[in-house]
């Protein structure tokens, strides 16, 4: 099974082999092998789907936080994700008041994450994946 093998090998590793892109290339595939299970009808449930595998790759990465710790890093992520799509996918210029809204939700999350202690729970590989795959936002060239 995915999801055992997946944690157990993270477990077993010693942290300066594991490197952030295997990390993350292993919290997809756990999410993946998860939400094979899980089943959708409509356009809706693709959302909450994504919203559901999202949730396994945060819970996967930050395995060792509580529940409300992981709930903020899953609405970090997933407003980061909107953020992108609206500036990388769509027409910016077109929804201007929706990417100030987004950006303005998106640093609000950003300082919060830093004002709650979370950060020193972590290990330096979550930290660098916090960094680099949360805290970030790429644009891309058009």
């Amino acid at each position: 099974m995915i999801l055992a093998n997946s944690f157990s090998t993270v477990r077993g590793m010693k942290p300066r082999r594991l490197n952030r892109t295997r990390l993350l290339e292993m919290a997809n595939e756990y999410a993946a092998g998860a939400v094979k299970h899980l089943t959708f009808v409509n356009r809706r449930d693709e959302l909450e789907l994504e919203q559901a595998r999202e949730g396994l790759r945060v819970h996967f990465l930050f395995p060792n936080c509580n529940d409300e710790q992981r709930a903020l890093l899953l609405a970090m992520a997933l407003t980061r994700r909107g953020f992108n799509l609206m500036v990388n996918v769509c027409e910016p210029a077109r929804y201007t008041r929706d990417l100030d809204r987004v950006e303005q939700q998106f640093c609000e999350m950003r300082s919060e994450i830093l004002q709650s202690g979370l950060m020193e729970g972590l290990t330096s590989i979550q930290r660098a994946i916090l960094q680099k795959e949360f805290f970030q936002i790429r644009f891309s060239r058009r």
